[in-house]
């Protein structure tokens, strides 16, 4: 078990640590992606991906699994979880690693009344873009549907600096660049 060197120092009455670390998992079928209408705070009532909080000793990949079922009733496998993306949220102090699903046929969802207020399948051209979570607003879902259809290997990366894009040959495209001065006053 780690333990706080005696180095660690309190900042004020608790101690200082990192962000806190959650999944979400894109899951697509039949040219659908599986979304729910979250009943949490923060963000509660808009349209997210499954997701939430890894647990302690729990591997971010055992935590997506269970997230989506415990949120919208889907049985997952760890080993379909393919790397999708990483977020970092400074603001609210929390480290999103998100995940694609590939599924044959949409299954049926039975969204949890604690967790989520509804579940759905949308299509592309009916993404609710309007009224998605915060985290998802800067993604192109237009292109990731794409890559989906392509099957194109493409790795998304968002700061506060930056929201890029790597493929593949480690290409890298910057989607959104802000000069880092600009965030100090925030």
């Amino acid at each position: 078990m780690l333990r706080c060197p005696s180095a660690c120092s309190p900042v004020g009455s608790q101690l200082a640590t990192g962000p806190a670390l959650l999944v979400s998992t894109l899951i697509f079928a039949e040219a659908h992606i599986l979304l729910l209408k979250r009943a949490l705070p923060p963000y509660e009532g808009y349209w997210a991906p499954p997701g939430g909080y890894v647990e302690n000793y729990e591997s971010a990949e055992v935590a997506a699994v269970r997230e989506t079922w415990e949120e919208v009733g889907v049985q997952l496998d760890t080993e379909r979880l393919v790397p999708f993306a990483i977020s970092s949220v400074p603001r609210i102090n929390q480290l999103y690693l998100t995940y694609l699903v590939r599924l044959e046929k949409m299954v049926e969802l039975h969204p949890r009344a604690s967790e989520a207020l509804d579940a759905r399948w949308f299509p592309e051209q009916a993404f609710p873009m309007d009224d998605i979570w915060e985290p998802s607003l800067r993604f192109d879902m237009k292109a990731v549907f794409e890559r989906l259809r392509a099957g194109r290997f493409e790795f998304y990366q968002r700061s506060d600096h930056f929201f890029r894009m790597i493929s593949e040959r480690e290409q890298i495209t910057y989607l959104q660049q802000e000069d880092p001065k600009s965030h100090r006053d925030r």
